[in-house]
Formats: structure tokens, sequence, C-alpha cells
């Protein structure tokens, strides 16, 4: 088992849909990587994704789903000690390092601003890997270079944890610029930025923070008094799943609204945080005739566009059912992939 600490990006810059999900995370005080938060039996039909390539899929971003695949494909077959990119969660070793980045970073949102820096107690099974995000810089997010031109020699050398060789290129560090791709639990420290993420939730679903607030009161019994599994209750993750009506492929958000979790916070919470540590206000939601889960609908991602691209389709059709037959999945239950 592996505990540390890294310094992390909170992408809550804006009151919009692409901070609705990591606002959720932030509040409730505790992020986790898709292999934590599915149990076996789920990973047998859904198949966890990070945000970043969740992004991707939804912005069709032709070029750099072809390159994470192949970094995938290279890292299961010559790297496999090291952590997916398809399931991690991206962070940084040291806070200088992180500011480092910021000044590069800048024009991938706002939230890469000192203001949503923040420092998280990370957990997991494994050590995170720590490899020269440069690499991505020059080939990934400046490069409109299809992968038959630059061949993947670059991805062994991100891989293999080596230094990318500089030479004079303005937009990207002369220094090393090392992240952390950690697959586990993280925890959010502080709360300033916490409270900010909650107005979100707020804005977007003020329906739905009655839940949100169970969630991080699971967190808290979980991490000051040794809980169990609190800390699942209300947790969100993003899935790959096969729609059975339209028997489409289809990127959902679920969130785990286990009623044993919800029955041991509704016990616990009482006995052991003072009145004073509860959003009452959010709890008064239960009060109200509303709806008490947030619609995620809106955040859904159709995969049908991959059809007119049959390159890109063969190879996520390679890769997500090899992963799917790897937790013991049916993978001729996603063949409408083809």
């Amino acid at each position: 088992m592996y505990t540390g600490h890294c310094w992390l990006y909170l992408n809550i810059s804006s009151s919009s849909l692409n901070s609705f999900l990591p606002a959720w995370a932030a509040y409730r005080g505790i992020l986790a990587t898709p292999n934590v938060l599915l149990q076996p039996n789920a990973k047998k039909t859904h198949l966890g994704l990070s945000p970043h390539l969740v992004r991707l899929l939804r912005d069709q971003n032709l070029l750099a789903l072809q390159k994470e695949i192949a970094l995938e494909a290279i890292r299961r077959s010559h790297y496999p000690e090291t952590v997916s990119r398809l399931n991690c969660i991206y962070c940084w070793p040291d806070e200088k390092t992180a500011k480092i980045a910021a000044k590069y970073w800048g024009n991938q949102g706002a939230h890469f601003g000192e203001k949503y820096l923040i420092e998280i107690g990370v957990s997991g099974e494994k050590m995170p890997s720590i490899v020269d995000t440069r690499w991505i810089d020059r080939f990934v997010i400046l490069s409109n270079e299809p992968l038959e031109k630059i061949g993947t020699d670059w991805i062994h050398g991100y891989w293999s944890g080596s230094l990318y060789p500089w030479k004079d290129e303005p937009k990207i560090p002369s220094e090393p610029l090392m992240e952390c791709l950690f697959d586990g639990t993280a925890l959010v420290w502080g709360t300033q930025l916490r409270m900010e993420a909650y107005s979100i939730v707020e804005k977007l679903a003020p329906e739905a923070v009655g839940i949100l607030e169970k969630g991080r009161l699971g967190v808290d019994l979980y991490t000051r008094f040794n809980g169990g599994d609190e800390w699942r209750l209300g947790q969100q993750v993003s899935v790959l799943i096969l729609d059975k009506p339209s028997n489409e492929l289809w990127v959902r958000n679920i969130i785990c609204l286990d009623e044993k979790l919800a029955t041991i916070v509704n016990q616990n919470a009482p006995k052991h945080i003072k009145p004073s540590e509860v959003n009452a206000k959010a709890l008064n939601v239960f009060e109200k005739d509303t709806i008490k889960v947030p619609d995620l609908r809106p955040l859904e991602v159709n995969l049908e566009w991959t059809k007119n691209h049959p390159e890109l389709l063969s190879s996520l059709h390679n890769l997500f059912t090899a992963l799917f037959a790897e937790n013991g999945g049916d993978v001729h239950a996603h063949k409408k992939v083809e």
C-alpha cells in the first residue's frame, strides 16, 4: 500500500457543466479512480474511464484519442507496472512542479491558476508512475501530426521515465516537468475551494445538494473515525456501457446511492459529527418534494461518431474488449463497437 501527498489543480474555474463533476467530487472531499470505485461485478459491464479520456471522446478529438490509445497499448505490452492514463488521477509530485506546469498549461483551462491548486493525500495499491509530461506536450498537446508520421519512439520515452530531449522549444519547459499518474483515492485537504465547489453544485443542481452533503458526511466518518465504505456514498464515476435499447456505446456518469451506506451515514453522523460541522441548508432539500439526484444526462457522450473513423473504431474496439475481458466481462456483448 502506498500513501503520500501530491498537488492537483481542481477543475472548478467556471460554474458550468464542465465543472460540475469536479466540483461534486471536491466538496465531498475525496477523489477516486474507476479501478477503486467500481466493484468486481460492475467491471464486467461498466468500463471506468478517466475524465481526461471522457473529455477527448466528448470533443471528438481524433488525433489525441489515437495517440492515447497507442500510449495505452504500448504501456500494456511493455510497461504493465505503470499506471494507465485511461484510469488515473493526474497530479504533481510537489508544489513547485505544479506551478511550473501552470505557466505552460494556461491555454488548457482557467483552472491552471494558483487559486485552484490544492494539496491532496493519496493512497493506493501501487506506487504512482512519475513521468516527464513534456513528451505529451510535444507529441500530443502541441502536435497536429498524425501518429503514423511521428511514430512511437516518444511513447517508449514517456513510459520508461526518460527525460524529454528539449531543444530550445519556447512552448515547452526546458527543465523536466514530472507528473504523477495515480490509481487510488485522494483526500482533498483544506476547505476554501471545497465551499466554492459546493456553490457550483448548488447553482447547477440545487435539488441534489442533499445527497451531496450525505456523501460528504460519509467521507468525514471514513477519514476521521476509521470507517469502512461510507466514503463511497454519493461517489461519481464515468463509465463506458452498451445501451441495451439502442445497442450503442455511451459514456455515462453514475452515482453510488447504496441504501446500506446511506443507513450507516444516517446512524453514525449524528453520533460523531457536531451539528456545527454539518451543512444543514443542504440537508433541508430532503424536506422538499424535489428530485434528490442530479440529472447527469447532459454530460453523456454517444460514441456513434466513431463509426466515421474506422481506424479509431477498430483501435477502440480492441482496447475496450481487452479491458472488459480482463475483468471477466462478456466481450461479445460489446461487439457493436466493430
